[in-house]
């Protein structure tokens, strides 16, 4: 604002009474910058309260998702557990019932190798 105080200087050099009005212009431009200044100021950090709070929003809105895919995943994680304990159930019963199969048969197939044995003694 060097430029208009010299012209308030000079103008006031002329005419005292000009000069003073032109110093008074002067100042309350000055104030009306600052309160547009201030308004402004005032406006971005409202701006920046309501883009917090729908921040805020979003991450509610993300926790309860985080916690519903925890849900699911506990529950998924719980019938794995039931699958490998029911895979594991029919594994061991498949492993008695060959060990049955095979103890049944066993006689016989002992049975058939003596038989087979003797035949080859005879020819």
């Amino acid at each position: 604002m060097n430029c208009s105080d010299e012209l308030i200087r000079q103008v006031t050099i002329q005419c005292p009474l000009r000069g003073f009005l032109l110093s008074r212009v002067r100042g309350e431009l000055n104030q009306t910058l600052e309160a547009y200044r201030l308004t402004l100021d005032a406006s971005l950090a409202e701006e920046g309260k309501v883009r917090i709070d729908q921040s805020d929003a979003e991450v509610m809105m993300l926790t309860k998702k985080l916690n519903e895919a925890e849900a699911e995943l506990k529950i998924a994680e719980e019938e794995h557990s039931n699958l490998v304990s029911d895979y594991r159930e029919v594994l061991g019963r498949y492993d008695l019932f060959e060990r049955i199969k095979t103890q049944l048969h066993e006689p016989a197939v002992t049975f058939a190798k003596s038989v087979g044995q003797a035949i080859e003694v005879c020819v």
